[in-house]
C-alpha cells in the first residue's frame, strides 16, 4: 500500500482538476508532466504505481488528507472519472445508493414516486428498509410528501434522493 509522501514524490494532485500528473517517470512510455492514469470500462479513474492498481479518488483522499478512506469515497456530480477535490465526499453506502442517478425505468423524474393504477405512490428508502408512504391522485403532492418525509428523516431531497 502507498504512503501519502511515496505518492507526493511520484504525483502531483491538481484540486482543481483532478488530474495526478507525474513527477518521476513511472516507465520509458511515460513522460514527467503527463496526466497520470486512464478511465477504465466502469468509468473511474485508475493509476498503477510500484504495480499495484489504485482509484484515483481514494488516491485524490491519500494525497490531501494523509490517509485512506475508511468508507465509500461518492463523486457529488455522479461521474465517476471526475475527480476534483470539491466533487468528493466521504460517504456511508447509503449516502453512497442516495447519490445515485435514476433508474432508466423511472418514469417520474423523481426517486421514490411512481405511477401505478393513475395514481402516484410514494415509496422511500430509508435505514435499510422500502417504506410505503402513500398513494395520490396528483405528482405534485406525492413529490411534496415525499419530500417532507426525508426532511423529516434528516435526508437532502434534493440531493439524489
Amino acid at each position: 500500500m502507498i504512503t501519502q509522501k511515496e505518492l507526493k514524490e511520484a504525483t502531483h494532485y491538481s484540486p482543481e482538476t483532478g488530474d495526478f500528473t507525474w513527477l518521476k517517470r513511472p516507465s520509458n512510455r511515460v513522460k514527467v508532466g503527463d496526466v497520470a492514469g486512464y478511465i477504465a470500462p466502469d468509468g473511474y479513474v485508475q493509476i498503477r504505481i510500484n504495480n499495484i492498481l489504485y482509484k484515483s479518488h481514494r488516491l485524490a483522499f491519500l494525497y490531501m488528507e494523509g490517509e485512506f478512506p475508511v468508507n465509500i469515497i461518492d463523486h457529488i456530480n455522479h461521474d465517476p472519472s471526475d475527480n476534483k477535490w470539491l466533487n468528493l465526499r466521504h460517504a456511508d453506502r447509503f449516502l453512497n445508493q442516495k447519490n445515485m442517478k435514476l433508474s432508466k425505468r423511472n418514469s417520474s423524474g423523481i426517486s421514490g414516486v411512481s405511477k401505478r393504477n393513475k395514481r402516484w405512490q410514494v415509496i422511500i428508502h430509508a435505514n435499510g428498509k422500502s417504506n410505503y408512504i402513500g398513494s395520490y391522485i396528483s405528482k405534485s403532492d406525492a413529490v411534496e410528501v415525499r419530500n417532507k418525509t426525508y426532511k423529516d428523516l434528516g435526508f437532502s431531497p434534493t440531493h439524489g434522493i
